[in-house]
């Protein structure tokens, strides 16, 4: 009813994307794992961030928006991205959406977010050049530090204290991301899509 009720009042957005609430929080692993994915999707949600995609987790969509024609991993990889940071996607505070996840460990976690990447590099495989392929690296290389930066400003932002040991299995699960990110791009997915259920 909250969301039908978001969607009303956001006539011009075809998506509404929720506030989320860490569900499994009993391990180390599993508070970075959170962090890591919804830091900056955690309630208040008054304004979306520009530069990284909603989660699909709190997510709702008009029923015309998608389409019939879309392949597995579209609506992450190609729609969302297509719709985030601009009006067609809309925070919905309001709505709170509880997620519970546990990987079974830190190493687990680690290796879900490695195949994550892949599958998400591997997903948008194309043709490369040395100059691609050089800023692919240095993307790898910042984005440990890049998803601990924007981890932590979420946090402060809604008066949480960041811890140093999160932050730093966050920064460790955003390299496993980055590494398996350009491993996709250039050597496909693999099988790393179906290790992700």
């Amino acid at each position: 009813e909250r969301m039908l009720s978001t969607h009303s009042s956001q006539p011009r957005a075809d998506g509404v994307v929720g506030a989320v609430r860490n569900g499994t929080s009993s391990t180390l692993a599993d508070r970075a794992n959170f962090l890591a994915t919804f830091a900056l999707f955690t309630h208040p949600l008054t304004t979306l961030p520009p530069n990284r995609v909603p989660p699909v987790a709190s997510l709702s969509f008009r029923r015309e928006t998608l389409a019939a024609s879309l392949r597995p991993g579209d609506l992450e990889l190609v729609l969302l991205p297509k719709l985030s940071g601009t009006e067609r996607l809309a925070p919905g505070d309001g709505i709170v959406v509880e997620h519970h996840q546990s990987h079974g460990g830190l190493a687990r976690t680690v290796a879900i977010h490695y195949h994550n990447g892949r599958a998400i590099g591997g997903h948008a495989r194309g043709e490369f050049s040395r100059a691609d392929l050089q800023a692919r690296i240095h993307w790898c290389i910042r984005f440990p530090r890049t998803i601990v930066t924007e981890t932590r400003a979420a946090l402060l932002e809604r008066g949480l204290e960041p811890r140093a040991v999160e932050l730093a299995v966050v920064s460790g699960l955003g390299a496993a991301h980055a590494i398996g990110h350009l491993i996709g791009r250039y050597f496909g997915p693999g099988s790393s899509a179906k290790r992700l259920h």
